[in-house]
């Protein structure tokens, strides 16, 4: 570990030394449309060169490294009229080009005006995260999804959770046992723990406040994120939170919601340059969220800081810094359980109050997280780039988590497992170099990178796991008391014991994306990883369950368009793969179990018509685990029951009138043991649909004002093997009003409008209607 800090510094110090005198300008600048709206993710070229940029989600952009003299600036984006400004750029300088306003065009369409993203902010899938290589949706062979920062403020997110709602595959999504956000996806549990594409082991709830979106990667995706280990890169997809960053003018936003159960949540977003020049520039995000429950017990105070700073040292060379600092106190839980003894079928059937918790608000835990990102950004070549990235997280938890352990139909005993203290975290530092370059008239984009990543888990828990409780009879309509003294004594009569797990993981990959032609596209990749897990200390004592493994992950994918940048058809052959830890056959003999790898194909085809004004993605796909380690009459074994995960996923995003915006998609999983192929993998639904809509008037004395409604739906989840209970299918709806003035939003949002009561797949009593109000001025 100290080996690579070192060769980590001294790449970092070496970069920094690459400084150099200036020999060039830049330009920077702000794009608007008619209407004074921001013309988000337009393109901005130098005519006669390969030199250009993407304007943000605020229409500002920046160019660097232009050589001096006149240049032609060529600003285009669909729906709109092209426009030429001849710039002049002066050496060592950086010349602000001021507001650059571009006019609608007309469509041959006699219905409506084409609309590009600005309008629909549903449609971003624009990202270098998905397979490392600047590939456009179109000509990527793997599916995924975003949730846009635009699209959450449309529904009024106040918490992470919400935002899943909008994920094609991502039902049974859940707020799991420390509070941070889990989905399901292709019949996986994935959870939130990747930040900016970096690893960030984050076991606690997360502030959707400083997330300009989530990037949803769809299937086993090693060769990029590495193993499964922690469901960080599962093998149905990964989640990745995209931070905030700074961009280049002054904008300052303060929002306050108010609503059901006494909520009350204000932030603000405040974005400045520190500099005259504009190469040091600073963003502030920070939250205070107040609310209780609509249950007789349960509460949460959050607060959230996260600045960001980024520093151009000159054309070649930039700094981003990033941090989060969050800390909350809420009663914590675990999913719930049932006996053999429970003969109903579903959660919503047991004798149990739905508006009653069973746990106390004076049993509250304490929760906080740490967070740092930074990266040096090295322009070597106009073709070649260096990265040099390091993020660190960790976790402070001071908790009680209850576990409603229902015994009966209509009985059930509280256990708790007590964190006290829990410190967890994770550091991951990577050099990556990516690049263009042809081989005759063969184009490559490729991405070459080393990786080191240390996760660590330092807990303090009571013996015997669970603390159990008296039981409670639900018909009787009592509830049981919880005191501080009481909890003591049974804690101290249990005993504690302090554990310390920790593993780390070397790792080299390589991936190149091969444009035969302008139709034709190829992906392949590689990832050699090196795994140290170390022995488990147990109140000092060492364990044997420590190992050394090597696992080899690969993709490949090939996309043919027929009609290029509309119409793709793909398809991907790719694996993950996750560590089991060596077991114990029936003589005691340790065994070194192999990496258990899933192996998944997929082929779909893509769609982005009539200017982006209809983007699709229907895929299907199949994925098998191997080298699972089972039990069987006291001995463990490899290669025994596989799994197997197959489906068909439609998402279609699309802005069929001007104002008028939909995300919606469905999907069909079939999720079994290759031994019981006719009963489901816990907690995955075999049907799920989402859909949101709004309509935005764009003119007149009503512009501004508009409205949203989203369904979705589920179908029933299983939560034992045998599919004899669990979570019945559920279907609800949500609505929204809005009006939008230059500086000042107004906001209503209703959740669960036929007030549906139904239960996540932990047995955890989702919410009733509710509404929420909010209003965000901006300066």
């Amino acid at each position: 570990m100290n080996s690579f800090a070192g060769i980590f510094i001294l790449l970092l110090v070496s970069n920094f030394q690459i400084l150099q005198a200036q020999t060039s300008g830049s330009l920077k600048g702000k794009v608007i449309t008619a209407d004074h709206e921001a013309a988000s993710f337009g393109n901005i070229y130098i005519k006669g060169t390969t030199q250009g940029t993407v304007t943000n989600p605020e229409g500002y952009f920046e160019i660097r490294q232009l050589a001096p003299g006149t240049h032609q600036l060529i600003f285009s984006l669909i729906g709109l009229e092209e426009k030429n400004v001849d710039v002049r750029v002066e050496n060592g300088k950086q010349t602000d080009v001021g507001t650059i306003e571009l006019k609608e065009k007309f469509s041959v369409l006699e219905e409506s005006v084409i609309v590009a993203e600005r309008l629909n902010q549903f449609a971003r899938k624009t990202t270098d995260y998905v397979t490392g290589v600047p590939l456009k949706n179109i000509e990527t062979p793997q599916s995924y999804s975003s949730i846009t920062g635009k699209l959450m403020e449309e529904q009024l997110v106040t918490d992470l959770t919400d935002a899943m709602k909008s994920i094609t595959g991502g039902g049974g999504y859940v707020k799991s046992n420390e509070g941070n956000t889990s989905v399901y996806l292709r019949g996986f549990r994935s959870d939130s723990y990747v930040k900016d594409g970096m690893l960030s082991f984050v076991r606690v709830p997360v502030d959707p406040q400083n997330v300009d979106r989530m990037e949803i990667i769809k299937g086993p995706s090693a060769v990029i994120y590495g193993s499964a280990q922690n469901n960080v890169s599962s093998y149905g997809g990964v989640l990745n939170r995209v931070s905030k960053k700074p961009f280049a003018n002054k904008s300052i936003s303060a929002s306050y919601t108010t609503g059901s159960w006494d909520l009350n949540r204000l932030t603000t977003d405040i974005n400045t340059p520190l500099d005259k020049s504009g190469n040091a520039l600073f963003r502030l995000n920070a939250a205070y969220h107040s609310e209780n429950s609509f249950k007789d017990a349960g509460f949460q105070r959050d607060f959230l800081l996260a600045p960001a700073l980024s520093y151009q040292f000159n054309d070649r060379l930039k700094l981003n810094v990033s941090a989060e600092i969050f800390q909350t106190t809420r009663p914590a839980f675990f999913a719930n359980a049932v006996a053999p003894a429970v003969t109903v079928k579903t959660w919503d059937e047991l004798a149990w109050d739905y508006n009653k918790s069973y746990w106390s608000n004076d049993m509250a835990g304490k929760f906080g997280s740490k967070t740092f990102n930074a990266n040096l950004e090295y322009q070597i070549s106009p073709s070649w780039k260096s990265v040099t990235a390091v993020s660190t997280a960790q976790i402070d938890v001071q908790a009680n988590f209850v576990r409603l352990y229902v015994t009966s139909n209509t009985t059930l005993q509280p256990w708790v497992l007590q964190y006290m203290p829990r410190n967890a975290g994770s550091t991951h530092a990577k050099q990556e170099f990516s690049g263009d370059f042809s081989i005759g008239k063969v184009k490559n984009s490729l991405i070459a990178g080393v990786s080191y990543v240390n996760v660590f888990d330092d807990y303090q828990r009571n013996n015997g796991t669970w603390i159990r409780y008296a039981n409670v009879d639900l018909t009787s309509g009592v509830s049981p008391v919880y005191s501080i003294s009481k909890h003591e004594t049974l804690t101290d009569a249990a005993g504690y014991s302090y554990t310390q797990i920790g593993y780390e993981t070397l790792s080299a990959y390589l991936s190149d994306a091969i444009k035969f032609t302008d139709y034709i596209t190829f992906l392949g990749g590689v990832r050699w990883d090196r795994n140290l897990m170390a022995n488990t200390l147990v109140n000092g004592a060492e364990g044997t369950d420590g190992y050394n493994l090597n696992a080899v992950s690969y993709k490949t994918g090939l996309v043919i368009s027929p009609l290029k940048d509309q119409v793709s058809v793909f398809g991907n052959y790719m694996n993950g793969y996750n560590l089991v830890a060596p077991g114990a056959d029936k003589i005691g003999e340790q065994i070194e179990w192999d990496p258990e790898y899933a192996k998944q194909w997929e082929a779909g085809v893509k769609f982005d018509l009539f200017e982006k004004r209809l983007m699709s993605t229907i895929s299907y796909y199949n994925i098998n685990i191997e080298n699972q380690v089972v039990i069987s009459n006291g001995e463990q074994y490899q290669n025994g029951t596989n799994t197997t995960s197959k489906g068909f996923e439609v998402e279609l995003i699309a802005n069929p009138a001007r104002g008028l915006n939909f995300v919606g998609g469905y999907t069909r999983n079939n999720a079994y043991y290759d031994e019981t192929p006719d009963l489901r993998v816990t907690y995955t639904p075999e049907n799920l649909f989402n859909f949101w809509g709004s309509y935005r008037i764009m003119k007149g004395q009503l512009k501004g004002v508009g409205a949203g409604l989203g369904v979705n739906h589920a179908s029933e989840t299983y939560v034992n093997t045998t599919n004899t209970f669990g979570s019945k299918a559920y279907t609800v709806a949500d609505a929204t009003l809005f009006y939008d003035l230059s500086k000042i939003r107004f906001s209503l949002k209703v959740d669960n409008l036929s007030d549906v009561r139904y239960y996540n797949p932990y047995g955890q009593a989702q919410k009733p209607r509710n509404f929420k109000v909010g209003i965000t001025y901006q300066l």
